[in-house]
């Protein structure tokens, strides 16, 4: 147990909790960010500080393209031409990373009440967005456009909380033993959080969560398929849930409510308008990348300088875009290096990934979030409403250069 005892680990992971989910959720919680943010920051510091062995300070290697993607950002300020955005917008990832990296050892060592604490908090905000809204928001309509969301918020953003609360409801179930009762209401709580992320008309984030668990599977090697009593009901149900769907498409009944909402949303004018603002974007920030100088395309045009270019957004809803274009090639090599690492430390682990015992599941959980994050990113957000794919990388290389030497050697 942790000098400061299990009970200040409970309170400062609940904040932690309460502050991410401030952060992915806009304004759903009544809670001011800067003031959260601050509070966390606060304990985390503390936190990390009473822990601070009297030894020498230990550099993980497998970080260091990490920091100096953060300090290359820092750094792109002086040459950025949207100096207020680009602060603002570096800020707040910087405060995001650095509370993590503080924490990271905790949630490691406590993977199992992070879990547990998220996946509580949840279901409070679940229960309150209810209750905000009302059913009537889960309701399909002749004039819906999108899940009916008060005060301005992005349903981007709302789909991929959904998401996240829907992985981490299937590992507390995986990592948790629990009584049966409560085995059906985290079920209950998966299916109104697809129902919401489906409401949302949100592509991006469910195609990222399906593939999520797939590449996993993939990179580990785990591509078998088990012919068990679950299995094939997952397989009825999901094909079942498709039949719906597509059924008015088939019958060619256009004026179901169902029609016009898939029309709008995933299949007609709606859905190509979407593909076709980020094809817009996409070419243009490679269109421009460049155009200046060459030094513009080593060195970017610093951070949050894409909206100064264009009208037609503050950034390419592209992470990789983003990075090439606002910190270069210098800041695209040294992002990376991480992907790389991460990904090849999935690859060495193989098979032993779905090994039952606690940190590998831990690990399976953070491999997970890191592909939805990271699929996500690809196609909504910028870097610091994407951060949780810096957050996962962080915890996945810290795991790997503390648990995993004979790995270590293998892959370096």
């Amino acid at each position: 147990m942790d000098v400061i005892g299990k009970k200040i680990q409970f309170i400062v992971l609940s904040v932690y909790v309460l502050f991410l989910m401030v952060k992915m959720t806009g304004n759903v919680i009544p809670i001011n960010l800067y003031v959260i943010s601050s509070f966390a920051l606060f304990l985390a510091f503390a936190y990390a500080l009473s822990t601070l062995k009297k030894s020498k300070i230990y550099i993980n290697k497998d970080l260091i393209a990490f920091w100096l993607l953060m300090l290359y950002a820092i750094l792109s300020l002086s040459w950025t031409r949207v100096l207020d955005y680009g602060v603002n917008k570096i800020f707040i990832l910087l405060s995001i990373v650095i509370i993590s990296y503080f924490l990271s050892n905790l949630l490691i060592k406590r993977t199992r009440l992070f879990l547990k604490l998220f996946a509580v908090g949840s279901s409070l905000v679940l229960g309150w967005y209810l209750f905000e809204n009302g059913f009537k928001s889960l309701a399909l309509n002749s004039q819906y456009m999108r899940l009916d969301l008060k005060e301005g918020l992005n349903p981007i953003v709302i789909a991929r909380y959904f998401c996240f609360g829907v992985i981490t409801f299937i590992f507390y179930l995986k990592i948790y033993s629990v009584k049966k009762i409560y085995t059906y209401l985290i079920y209950g709580l998966i299916i109104l959080s697809w129902i919401l992320t489906f409401l949302t008309g949100s592509k991006g984030p469910i195609l990222a969560l399906v593939l999520c668990f797939m590449i996993t599977y993939a990179i580990s090697k785990q591509f078998k398929f088990k012919f068990t009593i679950k299995s094939v009901l997952f397989i009825i149900i999901g094909l079942l849930a498709i039949s719906f769907l597509i059924l008015p498409m088939i019958l060619g009944d256009t004026s179901s409510v169902l029609f016009q909402f898939l029309e709008r949303r995933y299949l007609g004018e709606g859905a190509l308008n979407s593909v076709t603002s980020r094809e817009d974007i996409l070419n243009f920030a490679f269109s421009h990348m460049g155009n200046e100088s060459i030094l513009s395309l080593i060195f970017g045009n610093g951070i949050g300088d894409f909206g100064f270019s264009t009208p037609l957004a503050k950034y390419p809803h592209n992470l990789v875009v983003e990075i090439l274009y606002e910190c270069g090639i210098v800041g695209l090599v040294l992002f990376l290096i991480g992907i790389v690492k991460v990904v090849r430390f999935n690859f060495k682990l193989g098979t032993t990934l779905f090994s039952n015992d606690i940190l590998h599941k831990s690990l399976y959980y953070y491999f997970v979030l890191f592909y939805f994050f990271f699929l996500a990113a690809m196609t909504s957000g910028e870097m610091a409403g994407n951060f949780f794919v810096f957050v996962a990388l962080i915890l996945i290389l810290k795991i790997k250069s503390k648990y995993f030497i004979s790995v270590n050697k293998n892959i370096n």
